[in-house]
């Protein structure tokens, strides 16, 4: 099944491209895929995180706001639909798999709207791509694979 990779930051994702060789790093908003898993890649260094609530709304407004900062890591509980898989801290990141119940089809762009769901704080700044089976193992032996 098509796994699904969401990584705060672009840099975050840099290491990935070591471990996750035939992945094409560059895929239109628009492509529609079917995919099982979603893996979070976040982040242990404060980034700009999506604003919600009253920020958003003094924003539409017009109303200068205040950086709104943080760690943008994944989310400990899975989300309704998901199960969460594993969850690992290593280095600067915070890795978590999360199996879907039933696999979703869905647009690249569609995928980044479902960030806030698997982030505890979304981060501004995101990196959405899939990984198709057989597009390469990862090349170190770890728990997520």
């Amino acid at each position: 099944m098509t796994r699904a990779i969401l990584a705060a930051d672009g840099t975050a994702a840099d290491p990935l491209k070591i471990f996750l060789p035939n992945v094409s790093w560059v895929q239109p908003p628009t492509r529609t895929v079917v995919i099982g898993e979603i893996d979070i890649v976040g982040a242990q260094k404060r980034q700009r995180l999506v604003s919600d609530g009253p920020a958003s709304d003094a924003e539409a407004h017009g109303t200068p706001l205040r950086r709104y900062v943080g760690w943008p890591l994944p989310r400990s509980r899975p989300p309704a639909g998901s199960v969460l898989l594993a969850r690992i801290r290593f280095d600067n990141w915070v890795v978590a798999r999360f199996a879907l119940k039933r696999p979703l089809r869905l647009q690249i762009a569609q995928l980044v709207a479902l960030a806030p769901r698997y982030f505890g704080h979304a981060p501004v700044v995101l990196l959405a791509f899939v990984q198709r089976p057989g597009s390469g193992r990862p090349r170190a032996l770890h728990p997520l694979q």
